[in-house]
């Protein structure tokens, strides 16, 4: 009882100091202040009875033994209405189906109480103060949309907590921070502190009371302004008593008594102020719809907060980022996946955190990592503090207790840890392929992190980024339906986005024999990809280099011999690079080759015109394999060019001959200044070689580590990891695999402007993120911004790119999703295949298949396969 009386005692005494301080005007607003409330709020209360007046003040806590008895729960809450909720150990697929079944009911709903750190199932730490990215409203979304207006971001142990960012979270999603929890048995301590706290604060506190019955909370509001919400933990048989003096909440399990029964202050006009007031802050919440990725947006705000903390706190010898293999040695048994391994040159190891084989470890000249164990002794944080420069060591810990004994290691990180933690997003923010942003926070310091930019495309799970598992998991149903209706074979589906591949699968066979299944490694042809992953891309390396002018006729870099040949001008002299670009040339769709694939008769046979079986000095142009066209076909196909009919009106067409002719053009400007574009050889070393092909592989997918793209892949893949084609009847005469599926690249030895180039998505989304760069990836430039931003926007008078395809009002064109942005642009290819980058989403997304396997049909057309995957990656969208 005498700390009852103490804590009057302060109380008037506050009260007093505060109305000395203040004027006579300020002293009556504060006394005759009268909380705002809306239309609903005083509509609701009017018709509420005593009873769920009473009920209103109570945050019911509900055990998790409560999630199978769903149905009993739900009739309780009907039945008395409490104000709030508090899940205990619930799941978040059990909350969600608990809310979606009161969202049926004709009820006030309540609200719900989550603590911040145990619903995050994260460490307690101040990552909001680590890293500015942490500010971000988007990692508090998950508590608006399951309608928890109630966050404790208190924990055991202390934490500093960013006042203005709780502020801004109450201002931007309504939320009610619970900023302090304080207990009546440290009165003396904490009184100053908690004065200080609700001076104005439109925040909450909690206060667990132990040992006084009851303390006039009501004149704290009064008398400092208070505009949040008093949460009192106390002893159920004095729920009543400190309702009565000022508490707008108090906490109750849900098996306690009722205590209704003995309640007479409904009457009362602070209890009806307090009730309004929680009635005014629900009113926000009550049309607020549970979000259906609840648990995938957990797992957003679990990961961004943590990883967005991971603080280099020192790297003297550069030793990061890591750019050779490495190993992370770890106390529990974790493994990375084969495709990060392969990315990121990390392996893990199990280590046993003795002196002895920690001392083993580091005399190791490799590059390592130590995850030091949270309950390592002090003697081996000791060691591990005495780590030289030069044994290339970093050492994790997640301890905040161990800094002092590890601050003087040469290369140090802090990772904060959370449930299930995953070594595979350290491995990539220790090499560049994520980035590593955060500062460290120690005893209310803000230790500023080294950085380490993002340069390469990471791996991670889709929620990272802010898509849903759970919804990119219906692409297996539609892709097996697909195939299911033999639409193709096989094939390769892959999403990334904000530079993380985040699905990354491949489907069936190569062929219907099911022989071989479809891998990462599988080659497919790209067919109309061709048009950009290499024309377009040597014509945009060109054109940065001033090689040719888009609006430049091709009269221009015409050779002047070619009036030897032609009986008038060539035709196509007044084409200008531009409308090849935009298929506006007038040129039309495709080349006339029927005669050189529909020749043979009884008395011609198969090689007895154009072809022969073997090759030659005479026919040297592979068309197919064993099959080889006479050389003399390449001069002709050039001259029959230069006299092609052209339509003066030059209305859009899509055209193969369009991409050839710049695949020419290119090529001609390349051969005729080789030293410019850094061939320095002699003129007789540059003889017989494809200058165009050479640029593209040397400008492009060697440095970027494309191994898998090329012309002709036979020439250097085993034939078995190439995806056959169609089984060719009618020409060639046999199963196409390696060797081009379109005839007019056939016709050109396999290395055409308009198709040719066999890829995997694996190699493909490397281009298409260096695009989404703007010209840049892992620290290197190869394309201007403003050239990638030229040919991938509309162009004037046209729906296209330059080479690129482009959504427009009217069409989205083959295989591109609804929902994408009107900045979309990529292409598709006839074989079933394409690539579409959409800048303002930051998404890549690739689609190879054999659709023309084993002969060519329009089921893929049928099922929409390509758009309706396009589809669903929009469609797993945590936010819009």
């Amino acid at each position: 009882m005498k700390l009852k009386y103490l804590f009057n005692f302060l109380l008037l005494s506050i009260i007093l100091l505060f109305t000395s301080c203040k004027s006579d005007l300020v002293i009556d607003e504060v006394v005759q202040e009268v909380e705002e409330v809306n239309v609903w709020t005083d509509s609701i209360f009017g018709r509420l009875s005593e009873k769920q007046q009473y009920y209103q003040h109570l945050i019911v806590e509900v055990p998790s033994y409560y999630q199978a008895q769903t149905d009993s729960l739900v009739n309780w809450i009907k039945l008395n209405e409490p104000g709030a909720l508090k899940l205990v150990d619930w799941h978040p697929d059990s909350i969600c189906f608990l809310k979606n079944a009161l969202d049926t009911i004709p009820m006030l709903r309540p609200i719900f109480y989550a603590n911040f750190f145990e619903d995050l199932q994260i460490q307690p730490y101040e990552y909001w103060s680590s890293n500015s990215d942490n500010q971000n409203m988007k990692l508090m979304q998950v508590f608006r949309k399951g309608n928890f207006g109630l966050v404790n971001y208190k924990s055991e142990k202390e934490i500093n907590l960013n006042l203005k960012w709780v502020d801004s979270v109450r201002s931007e999603l309504g939320i009610s921070g619970i900023i302090e929890n304080f207990n009546d048995a440290n009165l003396k301590e904490d009184f100053s502190s908690f004065l200080s706290l609700i001076n104005g604060s439109e925040q909450s506190v909690e206060i667990k009371f132990d040992q006084l019955d009851s303390a006039n909370l009501s004149g704290f509001r009064k008398s400092s302004g208070f505009k949040g919400f008093f949460i009192s933990k106390t002893p159920v048989k004095k729920v009543n008593a400190f309702l009565a003096s000022g508490s707008d909440f108090v906490i109750k399990n849900i098996e306690a008594a009722d205590y209704f029964q003995d309640w007479n202050y409904a009457a009362d006009e602070e209890f009806k102020s307090s009730t309004k007031r929680i009635l005014d802050f629900k009113s926000s919440f009550q049309k607020e719809s549970v979000s259906q990725h609840l648990e995938a947006e957990r797992m957003y705000s679990k990961l961004n907060f943590t990883h967005n903390s991971v603080a280099l706190i020192s790297n003297k010898s550069d030793l990061l980022p890591f750019n050779k293999k490495f190993t992370i040695y770890t106390a529990e048994k974790q493994s990375i996946s084969q495709k990060v391994r392969k990315e990121s040159g990390a392996s893990t190891q199990q280590i046993n955190w003795d002196l002895k084989k920690v001392k083993d470890v580091i005399k190791s000249d490799k590059p390592k990592v130590l995850i030091v164990s949270d309950t390592s002794s002090e003697e081996i944080l000791s060691e591990l503090s005495k780590t030289k420069v030069a044994s290339k060591t970093l050492i994790c810990f997640s301890n905040l207790e161990q800094y002092e004994l590890l601050k003087n290691a040469p290369h140090l990180c802090f990772v904060p840890k959370y449930e299930n933690f995953d070594l595979a997003i350290l491995a990539q923010q220790l090499t560049g392929r994520l980035e590593l942003n955060g500062n460290f926070v120690y005893n209310k310091e803000v230790i500023e992190g080294v950085k380490i930019k993002k340069t390469k495309l990471g791996r991670t799970i889709p929620e990272y980024v802010g898509y849903d598992t759970d919804t990119l998991r219906s692409i297996n149903w539609l892709v097996n339906n697909a195939m299911n209706g033999r639409a193709f074979p096989g094939c390769q589906v892959l999403l990334a986005k904000d530079g993380c591949i985040i699905y990354d699968s491949q489907y069936g066979h190569h062929s219907y024999k099911r022989q071989k299944p479809v891998n990462e490694e599988s080659i497919y042809d790209l067919a109309s990809i061709t048009k950009i992953f290499a024309t377009t891309m040597v014509g945009m390396k060109l054109y940065e280099m001033g090689g040719y002018k888009l609006k430049d006729s091709l009269g221009a870099y015409l050779p002047d011999s070619l009036k030897d040949y032609l009986p008038y001008p060539s035709t196509i002299r007044n084409i200008t690079f531009e409308e090849l670009f935009i298929h506006k040339s007038g040129l039309p769709a495709g080349f006339p080759i029927l005669k050189y694939m529909l020749y043979t008769t009884e008395e011609i046979g198969r090689y007895d015109k154009y072809y022969c079986d073997q090759k030659d000095s005479t026919f040297a142009i592979e068309v197919a394999e064993n099959f080889y066209l006479d050389k003399e076909y390449a001069d002709s196909m050039w001259l029959k060019l230069n006299q092609i009919w052209l339509d003066k009106s030059k209305p859009y067409k899509y055209s193969d001959v369009s991409m050839n002719t710049l695949y020419m053009m290119f090529k001609s400007i390349i051969h005729n200044n080789p030293k410019t574009y850094g061939f320095n050889e002699s003129a007789k070393k540059l003889e017989g070689r494809d200058l165009f092909v050479e640029f593209l592989y040397k400008t492009y997918y060697e440095p970027l580590g494309m191994e898998r793209t090329r012309y002709k892949p036979r020439q250097k893949f085993n034939k078995n990891s190439i995806v056959p084609t169609e089984d060719e009847s009618y020409w060639r005469k046999q199963l196409l695999q390696g060797d081009v599926h379109d005839p007019n690249a056939a016709l050109m030895g396999g290395v055409g402007g308009n198709a040719g180039m066999f890829s995997t998505t694996n190699d493909m989304v490397i281009l298409c993120q260096m695009l989404l760069n703007k010209g840049e990836y892992n620290g290197q430039r190869y394309l201007k911004p403003e050239t990638v931003t030229k040919f991938t926007s509309a162009q004037e008078e046209s729906s296209r790119g330059l080479g690129f395809n482009k959504k427009n009002i009217s069409t989205t064109g083959f295989g591109m999703a609804t929902e994408s942005s009107i900045a979309t642009y990529g292409h598709t290819g006839f074989t079933g295949t394409c690539f579409w980058i959409d800048p303002e989403e930051g998404l890549i997304y690739i689609f190879l298949s054999n659709r023309v396997h084993p002969e060519v049909n329009n089921r893929i057309y049928n099922y929409g396969i390509r758009k309706s995957i396009h589809n669903t990656a929009y469609e797993s969208r945590m936010f819009d």
